[in-house]
This record gives structure tokens, C-alpha cells and sequence, in this order.
């Protein structure tokens, strides 16, 4: 099962991030090309973020780019948001939750 977000204009999906529940895997980000640069990402990172947090569970992913950033930049970008690499599961990056 998976949860997505989306965000659309004039009905126009311009960015969607995926989570497989069942592994907890940010499998898909990413932002219209005409969109990006107006913190449409960030956002959408918020969400997700805020609900790992709400529902204490370990986020995953592999940071790979297909445009726009490096694969350095993308990592230092998720880093932002609590993501760190798992040296046992390399090149899996997790983040704990916070707990308010």
C-alpha cells in the first residue's frame, strides 16, 4: 500500500512524493521541471517528514537524481531534512523520527 502526495495547479499534478507503507520507502519525489525553485519539494518533503513523525516511523530512500541536481547536492538536500546514510544498507539513506 502505498500513501502519495500531490500538488496540482489549475489541475495539473506539479510535484508528487510516494511512500511504500509497508516498507516505509519515499520510492518518488519529484517536481514538474516548470515548477521547481519555488519550494514545491520542500513542502512536499514537510509532509511527508511530518507524518513519519506523527506516526514514529524510520523513513528510507536512495538518493538518485535524474536532473536538476547532482547526487551530492540531492543527498546534502535530504540531509536538510533528517536523512542520513546507513552505513549497513549503503546506498539506503533512513531518518528516525522526531518526537515532539
Amino acid at each position: 500500500m502505498n500513501t502519495t502526495y500531490e500538488f496540482a495547479f489549475n489541475h495539473v499534478c506539479v510535484a508528487r512524493a510516494r511512500v511504500a507503507l509497508s516498507t516505509y520507502e519515499l520510492s518518488e519525489l519529484w517536481v514538474d521541471v516548470n515548477e521547481r525553485r519555488k519550494g514545491l519539494g520542500r513542502r512536499m518533503m514537510k509532509l511527508v517528514c511530518d507524518e513519519a513523525d506523527r506516526e514514529r516511523v524510520v523513513l528510507k530512500l536512495i538518493a538518485a537524481t535524474c536532473g536538476g541536481m547532482t547526487n551530492e547536492q540531492l543527498k546534502a538536500w535530504y540531509k536538510r531534512f533528517g536523512f542520513e546514510h546507513d552505513p549497513l544498507s549503503y546506498p539506503w539513506m533512513r531518518r528516525t523520527p522526531r518526537i515532539r
